[in-house]
C-alpha cells in the first residue's frame, strides 16, 4: 500500500514537473517570439528613418529654392513612418496583453497544482499518522496475545508435569 502510495506520488511529482516545465516552455516561446517581432519592427522604422533622412539631405543639397516643398515632402514620409510605428507599436501592445493573460492563466494552474500537491501531503501525513496508530496498537495486542499464550502454555505444563508425576507414583495404566 505504502508502494502504491509512492508510486502515486512519483506520478504526480512528474505529472507536475511535466505541467510545469510545458508552461516554462510555453512562455519561454511567447517572449521569444515577441521579442523577435520587435526586433523586425525596429528594424524595419530604422531602415525607413534613415532613407527619408537620406532624401532629406539629397533635397537640402539641390537648392535653397526648393528646401521649404521638399522639407514637407520628407515630413509628410516622417509622419507616415511614426503613424506605420505607432500602429507597430500598438499591435505589440496587444501581442504583450495576450501574453500577459497567457501567463495568468499559466500562474493560476500553477496555484491549482499547488494546492493539489498540498492537499496530497496532508493526505500522505493523515495516512502515516494512521499507519502509526495501527501499528503501536498491533504491537500492543500482539504482547498482550503472547502474554496469554505464555501463561497458558506454562499453566498446561505445570498441569502436564502434575500428571507425570501421578503416572509415576501409581504406576502404568495397564
Amino acid at each position: 500500500m505504502r508502494a502504491e502510495m509512492q508510486q502515486g506520488f512519483a506520478d504526480v511529482r512528474t505529472e507536475i514537473r511535466q505541467g510545469l516545465a510545458q508552461v516554462r516552455g510555453e512562455m519561454q516561446q511567447g517572449f521569444v517570439d515577441v521579442r523577435g517581432e520587435m526586433q523586425q519592427g525596429f528594424a524595419g522604422v530604422r531602415g525607413e528613418m534613415q532613407q527619408g533622412l537620406a532624401d532629406v539631405r539629397g533635397e537640402m543639397q539641390q537648392g535653397l529654392a526648393d528646401v521649404r516643398g521638399e522639407m514637407r515632402q520628407g515630413f509628410a514620409e516622417l509622419h507616415q513612418g511614426f503613424a506605420e510605428l505607432h500602429q507597430g507599436l500598438a499591435s505589440m501592445g496587444r501581442r504583450l496583453d495576450v501574453l500577459d493573460e497567457r501567463v495568468r492563466a499559466g500562474g493560476v494552474l500553477l496555484e491549482a497544482l499547488r494546492d493539489q500537491v498540498r492537499q496530497l501531503a496532508e493526505a500522505h501525513a493523515m495516512l502515516d499518522q494512521r499507519v502509526e496508530r495501527y501499528r503501536r496498537e498491533h504491537e500492543v495486542a500482539q504482547q498482550e496475545i503472547l502474554t496469554l499464550l505464555r501463561t497458558s502454555y506454562q499453566d498446561l505444563e505445570r498441569r502436564v508435569t502434575r500428571l507425570e508425576a501421578r503416572i509415576g507414583e501409581s504406576g502404568p495404566a495397564v
